[in-house]
């Protein structure tokens, strides 16, 4: 059951990974970087034709700085839910970590 759950982990990291590339590579080639893209697709396997809405990249980095200062002030540290380090060839990901999440949260008056 617990390496049913690490393969699971591993999966979903995988797919994270390469929708964050995919967002990369349509965030420079949406904003006249090609060569830039074209190399990260390269270096990636990730296709250069990938779509998404345009802006979509700096939506979802403005949503994740919000969420970060809303924690910030909140002394809830986000560190602790991502590892920081970045895999060292394609194809690899991070090993599962165990993270423990506290949902409880204050209800203001």
């Amino acid at each position: 059951m617990e390496v049913t759950n690490g393969l699971e982990q591993t999966f979903q990291d995988g797919k994270i990974y390469r929708h964050v590339n995919a967002l990369i590579v349509a965030h420079l080639r949406d904003t006249n970087f090609n060569q830039a893209a074209s190399a990260v697709a390269s270096a990636t396997m990730t296709p250069l034709n990938v779509e998404f809405p345009p802006n979509k990249l700096l939506e979802l980095v403005a949503k994740g700085l919000a969420v970060e200062k809303d924690e910030m002030l909140r002394g809830v540290s986000s560190t602790t839910l991502f590892d920081s380090s970045i895999p060292s060839a394609y194809g690899s990901v991070p090993a599962p970590r165990v993270v423990s999440l506290d949902f409880r949260c204050d209800i203001l008056s």
